[in-house]
């Protein structure tokens, strides 16, 4: 289920623009656009509080690279953006007859950001996640080969913990024991206690590593290797490798990002600059079907509660994808800002 206060029943779908600065507010009834508002450079990775009262972002000063830059000319990185961003949700209140917002005085109380407060990080934050409590929040640092540990409330530092190079993805088990950490760099995968908070474990995965994900049991664990083109299954009690699900066909697959049906036992994987979504069957480890036409390199991918709708971030082209879990095919492109990365979903209440 997604995150929010109880009896909340308002899907809203979040957005993070790596290139605007910003993250974008959807209606998932109507697919309208409710507003965008301001959090600060690179926001990428998000997670929303287990009551759906605050969203985490990490931001970052670092300057945008990516696939054809030449990273010698970059400019320095400006480490004063750098930092986890805590958005107040508490004030986001939906009309009766949706597409509109009647009451966001919490947000609109902060017109050059919407931030309520940002946290410590490291250098250069890319994703976070949460213990299933909410008390601790993990950041993945990319410049500096770290995982950090904060408290989500204040941002205390509890742990820095050394992994791989350019760590990318990070997940905690559904149990919160562990913390899985993807290294792009190294094409490893680093499992932290989190208890002990050092690394009891080091598996090697496909090539650059992007994203982890579990099943709801913590049996298993899905790593996305982009230019592997395969889906790493891994036993997530023992942490060693089982498997291997090959992407095939063309254009060449780029796996990114990942979310699970547990119902139907489906994962889906977005493919990046094949432009496409990747449907297995985790029962099987098969691939299924590739869902064309889905938009300019999808990233950030998520998955309505009842599994109806799969949604895509689409960074060069600015929008984003809706596609029927049913019929595999897209059934809306909504614009968002420049660069969309992540998403995110939260039930808020109606007004």
């Amino acid at each position: 289920m997604a995150p929010g206060p109880k009896g909340a029943e308002r899907l809203v779908v979040l957005v993070s623009n790596e290139a605007s600065n910003d993250i974008s507010f959807i209606d998932a009834a109507s697919g309208a656009v409710l507003r965008s508002l301001p959090v600060g450079k690179r926001p990428r990775g998000m997670k929303v509080s287990v009551d759906g009262s605050k969203l985490y972002v990490a931001l970052s000063g670092s300057p945008r690279g990516g696939p054809n830059v030449d990273e010698s000319q970059l400019p320095p990185p400006d480490r004063s953006e750098d930092g986890i961003g805590v958005l107040d949700l508490s004030g986001l209140s939906l009309g009766s007859s949706g597409g509109t917002v009647t009451r966001v005085a919490a947000l609109q109380s902060k017109p050059a950001s919407a931030l309520q407060a940002k946290l410590t990080s490291g250098n250069d934050p890319e994703t976070i996640d949460a213990t299933p409590d909410g008390l601790v929040l993990a950041v993945a640092n990319e410049d500096s080969a770290q995982v950090r540990l904060i408290q989500a409330d204040n941002g205390a530092l509890l742990a820095t913990i050394a992994v791989g190079l350019e760590p990318e993805g990070l997940r905690f088990r559904p149990d919160g024991r562990v913390l899985y950490v993807t290294s792009e760099a190294n094409d490893r995968l680093d499992v932290i206690d989190v208890g002990e908070r050092r690394v009891i474990a080091t598996l090697p995965v496909g090539q650059r590593p992007r994203n982890i994900l579990f099943d709801p049991e913590g049996e298993h664990a899905y790593v996305a290797c982009e230019l592997a083109g395969r889906v790493d299954v891994i036993d997530a009690r023992a942490h060693r490798p089982l498997t291997s699900i090959e992407i095939e066909g063309t254009p060449r697959p780029m796996p990114m990002g990942m979310a699970l049906d547990p119902s139907e036992r489906r994962l889906y994987v977005s493919l990046g600059r094949a432009g496409e979504v990747a449907v297995i069957d985790v029962r099987s480890l098969r691939l299924l079907q590739r869902i064309e036409g889905v938009g300019a390199r999808p990233w950030g991918i998520a998955l309505t509660p009842d599994g109806r709708k799969i949604y895509t971030a689409n960074g060069p082209s600015g929008d984003v994808s809706v596609i029927d879990a049913k019929t595999l095919r897209v059934t809306q492109r909504i614009q968002v800002g420049q660069q969309p990365w992540g998403i995110s979903l939260v039930r808020v209440r109606g007004s």
